[in-house]
């Protein structure tokens, strides 16, 4: 086998070299063959030279001898064998090589001759590039014996030899160097060849088909797959083995297999390929195979490959189909019979056919006018969408003017009748303000148009503010309301809070409203808590008329009411209850309500509100060295003290009369040197009010107590005037958690809201605001509630008005109508924005409480917005949360310089006029028309960065204003001179400018004023 390979790589290795061109050095090659016999003849012709002719036959005869056998046994060898061989011809032609010179003497230099004869021989006798390096040797070995008989001398005496010499040497040279090259030819194609059978190994074991190779009837070789086939380990097991043993003995045909197995091997020798399929053997079980036969050369050498898959899945699931086909036959047959029948039923469906096609045209033109009315239906929602939007501004305009003019008149000094007169005017435009908000929330909810939002908020102080916006109207009927604390619920989640208000306000409200005596409890608790959101319950619990049972049912469907009367009595038109309902479902939940008659009622709702992750825990702390002591008798209210002691961990107790408060107090005195806190509620029965307070004082003279006396809100600064330094604090009801610490611990309380505080060191006299409303009364409602608060204010009429006074006046914050003649509140939102000087924070000014029009203000470039009617906190809280603290303080900080200076000196302007009115008057009216255009001027410079034009301008203003006495006005343009020159465009340029107009407005009312006085 090894001999056959390295016959197919010397083959290839041959094709190679021709299909590359590797002859170009054929001529020596040949030379070096012919050479020897060439010597041969040379040297029988010099023969005559020497008297040892005979011993020169001998030992050309042995070397011919020698290197002819070795060449021919060469050819027979294998490659390991060969190269002893040929170690051996060089041995031996190097030893006879080097006696032929002895021989020879001097005579003639035949040991050279001989020498390359002999290297030529064996040069060729096997590419070898170790053996043609050594083959070097007999030459030497003949050159050392010429050297050593003398005959070296030759070599220069004769030139026939030298020569003769020479062209051996460079054939010999160039022909070893065509071998060395040959044999590095010959090694890569060896190197591919291995490379090449390594790869077809490797596809061919790795290969999913079983394969054998066959050498008549024994197994050559197999891969893997074939000894995972047929359960065997190892190749040893399979190779060597004959075919047949892998087969019964008798095929499913009843077939010998060995006979059938002799037949396939003859047929596939004549077609070259058959297919069959054939049944093996393994672990003593059958199966059935598919078998392609091809016959293959390998050296020359016939063989069988067999490639085997097994089918035997194949032919279960064949017998399957075979199965189920026999079945459908038999089951055809049955049909067959049937046919009769069947043939009766389509006529009667061919029937319901012909009457179905008529009730499908039938229902395609109900399609027709269905989607006709779902069309009008949906042309009507809009239509609804729209009137409800124009309904919302056209009665919240007027609205605004009416409350907002009427809060400003209850402001004003009235007498009882008219006070009382204004109050019925306000309770009704709120009550008429509600209804419509109710409306308008029913009608957005039933149209599928009502959005919630998707914000964090605290649970703690939404309670809170809810509780406190219920305060008064819950003591006016002498009702004690009350925010019962709630654990094990988070401070802060994400929901729609306005809506949690909304459900709320409608609750409480409706228990004030049913509820003559006792008290209304607000109560919080979780239900359920997931990782991602929580089942929050809330209850409003009364002590009120109760429902009835038959009437609980429909006391939620909208405009709805328990008894007919009920409107008469108590007002309302059974909206609010509706819209919880679905206020409720939208955001996940449900609402209901327990109830007894003449005993209360309890409405609760349930609703998910998403968990945030990082909280911020309440901490109570400062309490370890305090003991809380509380005169109560109300039972909600001895609840509500103990849930909250609880939840702070500290010691308390509560007591319902003097003598035991007193007693309980020496008992912790005596146990402890803790700080006594004693809350007191002045509600409470056997209130003695200042006899208690002196009695405590009296008892526990000289220990340290604090005295906390809680009141309705409206009686409490009574409490303060009528004990005046009594007690240590005082709180107004309904009590919050947080104002009780605070008053407790005497501590600051961090949950104090930001905007309460925030404007405390401002001078709202340093604020300036641009009111932009078509409406005439809207802006002296604006105006005049911003004056309220020393705000300065200025109104236009349109967005071109107030583009255009933008243009010359600085404004902390404007506040925007959106629908206006001319040019609306969008398109000038748009335009001052698109000046990237001016900054001022936007305010929406709105009637339309559509939250699409909401988002309209805010993609347009407005900060916020207001939804008519206005109020005073409305208009405070924007101003506290969007006017530029720093801006208006800075302001505020530069305006103080000029306050000592006039704003304007009648007197000197008389006095330099020797009291000609006349030319005052003149001079007066001259500054009216010249200065407006040089503030124009200076506002222009100062926004274009021009400081040469703007030294200009103020110059010239300085000595007119200067000449007239205008101190104010003159040195603020002074300054803006001076900061000019010095520092160029800063900030505070930009603040005198706006001071400038102030000051020019005080100026105009002063020239005014004296104009006036002197015509």
């Amino acid at each position: 086998m090894e001999k056959q390979k390295a016959k197919k790589v010397y083959v290839q290795y041959i094709n190679i070299l021709k299909s590359k061109g590797e002859g170009t050095l054929n001529f020596v090659t040949s030379m070096g063959r012919v050479m020897p016999v060439v010597l041969i003849l040379f040297l029988v012709s010099i023969s005559k030279y020497t008297d040892n002719n005979l011993w020169l036959i001998v030992v050309f005869i042995i070397i011919a001898s020698v290197n002819t056998v070795l060449g021919i046994r060469a050819s027979k060898l294998t490659d390991e064998k060969i190269f002893s061989n040929e170690l051996t011809r060089i041995i031996v032609n190097a030893v006879l090589a080097f006696a032929l010179t002895l021989i020879t003497g001097e005579t003639v230099p035949s040991g050279i001759v001989f020498a390359v004869m002999v290297y030529c021989m064996q040069m060729f006798s096997i590419d070898s590039k170790l053996l043609n390096r050594i083959g070097f040797l007999p030459i030497a070995s003949a050159l050392s014996g010429d050297l050593i008989s003398g005959s070296i001398s030759y070599y220069v005496y004769e030139p026939v030899f030298t020569f003769i010499l020479s062209i051996l040497i460079i054939f010999s040279t160039l022909a070893g160097r065509t071998v060395r090259h040959s044999v590095s030819q010959k090694d890569q194609v060896t190197l591919k060849l291995q490379q090449s059978e390594k790869k077809f190994k490797s596809l061919f074991d790795s290969n999913s088909d079983t394969i054998l190779i066959l050498k008549r009837y024994k197994v050559y070789d197999c891969n893997q797959s074939a000894l995972e086939m047929f359960g065997m380990s190892y190749k040893d097991d399979l190779v060597g083995q004959n075919i047949n043993v892998l087969s019964p003995s008798n095929q499913p045909s009843g077939e010998s297999s060995e006979f059938k197995m002799s037949h396939y091997l003859r047929n596939v020798v004549e077609k070259g390929k058959i297919k069959y399929e054939w049944e093996y053997l393994r672990n003593g079980h059958t199966f059935i195979c598919e078998v392609i036969l091809n016959t293959l050369y390998l050296d020359d050498l016939r063989y069988t490959q067999a490639v085997i898959r097994d089918i035997s899945s194949r032919k279960e699931v064949e017998k399957a189909i075979m199965v189920q086909k026999e079945l459908d036959m038999e089951h055809a047959k049955k049909l067959k019979e049937s046919q009769g029948i069947l043939l009766s039923i389509m006529e009667d469906v061919e029937a319901s056919r012909v009457e179905t096609n008529a009730l499908n045209k039938s229902l395609e033109k109900e399609m027709e006018r269905a989607q006709k009315l779902v069309k009008e239906a949906e042309q009507a929602s809009i239509a609804k969408s729209e009137f409800l939007a124009n309904m919302s501004h056209e009665i919240r305009t007027p609205m605004n003017g009416i409350i907002g003019m009427n809060s400003l008149l209850l402001e004003t000094t009235l007498d009882q009748e008219q006070k009382q007169y204004a109050e019925v005017v306000d309770t009704s435009a709120k009550t008429l303000l509600g209804l419509v908000n109710d409306i308008l929330d029913f009608s957005k909810i039933e149209a599928g148009k009502l959005d919630l939002e998707d914000i964090e908020f605290d649970l703690d102080d939404l309670l809170n503010d809810i509780i406190m916006s219920f305060a008064y109207q819950a003591q006016k009927k002498s009702l004690n309301i009350i925010n019962m604390p709630a654990a094990g619920i988070d401070r802060t989640y994400r929901g729609d809070p306005s809506r949690i208000t909304q459900i709320l306000n409608n609750l409480i409200n409706n228990a004030i409203k049913f509820t003559p005596r006792g008290d209304i409890l607000l109560k919080t608790s979780l239900k359920f808590k997931a990782s991602y959101d929580s089942v929050i319950k809330f209850e409003v619990i009364d002590t009120g008329i109760g429902i009835p049972e038959k009437k609980q049912k429909g006391i939620f469907d909208s405009f709805s009411q328990v008894e007919s009367s009920t409107t008469r009595n108590y007002g309302g038109t059974g909206l609010g209850l509706a819209i919880s309902k679905q206020l409720t479902e939208l955001m996940g939940g449900n609402i209901g309500v327990t109830s007894i008659e003449e005993k209360g009622s309890t409405f609760w709702f349930e609703i998910k509100l998403v968990n945030v992750l990082e909280q911020e825990k309440k901490k109570w702390l400062h309490l370890e060295d305090k003991v809380i002591g509380v005169f109560e008798t109300n039972e909600a209210m001895k609840t509500f003290f103990r849930n909250t002691f609880n939840e702070w961990n500290v010691d308390y107790f509560i007591v319902e009369s003097v003598s035991d408060i007193l007693l309980k107090m020496y008992e912790v005195r005596n146990k402890s040197e803790k700080e006594l806190v004693i809350i007191v509620d002045s509600q409470s029965d056997d209130f003695y009010g200042e006899t208690l307070v002196d009695s405590v004082r009296k008892e526990l003279k000289g220990y340290d107590i604090k005295l906390i006396l809680i009141s309705n809100i409206d009686e409490i600064s009574t409490m303060k005037h009528g004990y005046k330094d009594k007690y240590d604090a005082y709180i107004s009801k309904p009590v919050a958690t947080k104002d009780l610490y605070q008053e407790i611990t005497n501590s600051n309380v961090k949950e104090t809201k930001s905007k309460d505080i925030k404007h405390s060191s401002i001078n709202h006299n340093s604020i300036h605001v641009l009111v932009v409303d078509d409406n005439t009364i809207n802006q002296n409602v604006a105006v005049a509630m911003l004056k309220k608060q020393n705000i300065h204010a200025d109104a236009v009429a349109n967005g071109i008005e107030a583009i255009e006074i933008l243009k010359h006046k600085e404004y902390d914050l404007i506040f925007m109508d959106c629908q206006m003649p001319e040019m609306d509140g969008y398109e000038a939102t748009l335009r001052i924005r698109n000046d990237e000087v001016i900054q001022i924070p936007i305010i929406a000014m709105t009637a339309s409480a559509q939250k699409k029009d909401l988002d309209r203000c805010i993609d347009c470039g407005m900060n916020d917005y207001l939804i008519k009617p206005l109020s005073n906190d409305d208009l405070s809280n924007m101003i506290d949360k969007w006017v530029d603290d720093s801006k208006v303080l800075s302001k505020y900080e530069i305006s103080k310089k000029y306050i000592s200076h006039n704003v304007f000196d009648y007197s000197r302007l008389l006095e330099i006029f020797l009291g000609d009115v006349e030319g005052v008057n003149e001079i007066i009216e001259m500054i009216k028309l010249n200065m407006p255009k040089h503030m124009k001027d200076v506002h222009k410079y100062v926004k274009s960065n021009s400081v040469d034009e703007l030294q200009k301008v103020t110059h010239q203003m300085k000595g007119m204003l200067s000449n007239i006495g205008a101190e104010v006005m003159m040195h603020i343009v002074s300054d803006i001179e001076k900061i000019t020159k010095k520092e160029g465009i800063t900030t505070e340029t930009f603040i005198l400018d706006d001071l400038m107009y102030e000051s020019y407005e005080n100026l105009l009312e002063e020239l005014n004023n004296n104009y006036f006085r002197n015509n």
